[in-house]
């Protein structure tokens, strides 16, 4: 097996092909090729470079790819998470909204899952879907090329793709949520829905019509009952001083 290269000076430069003196991709600072023994050490001397080997190559490249899938976890666990919260809204909160016909409070709900959806990857999250870009790109112009072993690096990228594919499950988990809101939402704003609300408020306000007379007669007549007392103890006290 060749010996590679790493230097701190290309990580930061950023992945790419350098010039035809290596002839082979930088990626994360390291070449995806072996090099050859006079190039190296120009590079030695010109980037500072460090030689590394073909084995710490391939355990390089797949440690950066379990890192980069780690990041796509991570977002796709807080996406988890909102859709869990978005759906027990939905279920009680919405549901009950679209009973009552609030239909501002359901559209409130679609606008923050739909700003949710929007909302841009994380700087990490792309910055992981760039790094594995450029290796499946190295892999495919130069995998026939490379001294090192490339099982435990696809091993890695196809964890990496399907964390991809379960976070993209995730947003579509949300669009679907945002469907049943807008159902709700659709219920909330129906003729139906509103005269029953009207009719429920004539309902409320008769009953409490015939409660308050109710009240009013009951307290008629606790008021008849004390009168009727009074004018007993009158004629009872008239009596006696005959």
């Amino acid at each position: 097996m060749g010996i590679h290269l790493h230097a701190s000076t290309w990580a930061a430069l950023g992945n790419r092909q350098l010039d035809h003196e290596l002839s082979s991709p930088i990626i994360a600072g390291r070449t995806f090729l072996a090099i050859c023994s006079p190039t190296r050490e120009k590079m030695r001397g010109r980037m500072s470079a460090q030689d590394v080997s073909a084995d710490d190559t391939s355990t390089f490249f797949a440690s950066l790819v379990s890192d980069a899938t780690a990041e796509i976890n991570t977002d796709s666990d807080r996406l988890a998470a909102e859709t869990k919260s978005y759906r027990t809204i939905i279920a009680k909160d919405l549901k009950s909204a679209a009973e009552n016909a609030d239909a501002a409070t359901i559209f409130g709900t679609i606008a923050e899952i739909n700003d949710l959806i929007a909302r841009p990857e994380s700087v990490e999250v792309r910055k992981a879907q760039s790094l594995i870009d450029d290796l499946e790109d190295a892999i495919d112009n130069y995998g026939d090329d490379t001294d090192f072993d490339l099982a435990p690096l696809n091993a890695a990228l196809d964890a990496f793709n399907k964390a991809i594919t379960d976070r993209a499950k995730k947003l579509d988990d949300l669009r679907e949520l945002a469907q049943q809101a807008q159902a709700l939402l659709e219920a909330a704003r129906d003729p139906a829905t509103l005269r029953r609300i009207r009719e429920a408020g004539r309902e409320v306000a008769v009953r409490g019509i015939v409660a308050s007379l109710a009240e009013e007669m009951r307290s008629a007549r606790q008021e008849a009952a004390a009168a009727v007392t009074r004018i007993d103890i009158v004629l009872a006290t008239l009596e006696a001083v005959q």
